[in-house]
């Protein structure tokens, strides 16, 4: 594990799976930030973020004549104040035989903030998404029946709220966001609506997980084959998912003015930084080709597809 000091955060840096085992089992880290960018072929590589912002980026690609042809690219720049990402998966395959192939580009990223509010019952912070995707398929005519060929993009915001001083769940804790799910091209511009649950004047610990992932599956192919297949999906959210000023409300839905929340890390979740005040984001990794991550996976693995 690796720490770094800054102004205001604990930046972290560590894997994402030690980094969740730590604090569910019951020890509260100080404020931190970071993230994690992650592409899968056969096995799955990622990247951790580091720096002030988090910022954590990976690309891969393979080649192989008249079998494959793909790429694929993932980053991720986080802060409290906002976080942009860019995920790409995609490119050319031709398959034979009975199987099936799965393969995603991902970013996601993890932040912990320990709060207090001196009145009310829940928190409302607005996220305000922009960007774009694009996603495309295509596969010849003479498939055989029951196969399946997609390519999404999704984005999601896992929010949850622990008890300060034990690091257990408070009821009603899940306050994450309905999962979006893009299945054509498109521009993005919206609000999500994260619901915190508290208890007056009790610490807590906010943990914030945002996520985006691209993801291309064939499934049930068989007879005799070979069969191409192109396909693409690229979320673009590098303009960016910016946090809004949170709004308290008591339990009978009423808005309260003027409330004041006290954070460890010092943000300022009632006036933060807009979107004007973010940096212009990092130039992404380019998908050679234009395509996006495809990985092969041995017909004889059988295994399915996820689309989720």
């Amino acid at each position: 594990m690796q720490l770094r000091r800054t102004t205001n955060l604990t930046f972290l840096v560590v894997s994402y799976a030690s980094m969740a085992a730590a604090v569910y089992g019951g020890t509260i880290f100080p404020p931190s930030v970071a993230d994690r960018a992650e592409v899968c072929f056969n096995p799955c590589q990622t990247a951790n973020g580091v720096g002030d912002p988090v910022l954590a980026s990976i690309s891969r690609g393979s080649s192989i004549p008249n079998l494959i042809n793909v790429s694929a690219a993932s980053s991720m720049e986080f802060t409290e104040a906002y976080w942009k990402a860019n995920v790409g998966v995609g490119g050319s395959i031709n398959q034979s035989g009975f199987g099936a192939i799965n393969y995603s580009s991902y970013a996601i990223g993890t932040l912990f903030d320990n709060l207090t509010i001196p009145t009310g019952s829940y928190l409302i912070i607005p996220i305000h998404l922009t960007g774009s995707v694009n996603v495309s398929f295509s596969a010849p005519s003479n498939l055989p029946p029951g196969t399946v060929v997609g390519a999404t993009v999704t984005v999601s915001y896992r929010c949850q709220v622990n008890g300060f001083s034990n690091g257990t769940y408070l009821p009603g804790s899940d306050c994450s966001a309905p999962q979006l799910n893009f299945t054509s091209a498109q521009q993005v511009d919206q609000m999500i609506d994260l619901k915190i649950p508290f208890i007056a004047n009790q610490p807590f610990t906010l943990e914030l997980d945002p996520s985006v992932k691209a993801v291309i599956g064939i499934g049930g192919v068989g007879g005799s084959g070979p069969y191409a297949f192109t396909a693409q999906a690229r979320g673009a959210f590098d303009h960016t998912a910016v946090l809004e000023a949170a709004q308290v409300y008591d339990s009978n839905d009423n808005l309260l003015s003027n409330i004041a929340i006290t954070s460890d890390s010092g943000f300022s979740f009632t006036d933060p930084p807009g979107a004007s005040a973010v940096p212009e984001p990092a130039s992404f990794l380019l998908l050679p080709g234009g395509l996006g991550l495809v990985a092969l996976l041995r017909a004889r693995r059988n295994r399915s597809v996820d689309l989720d």
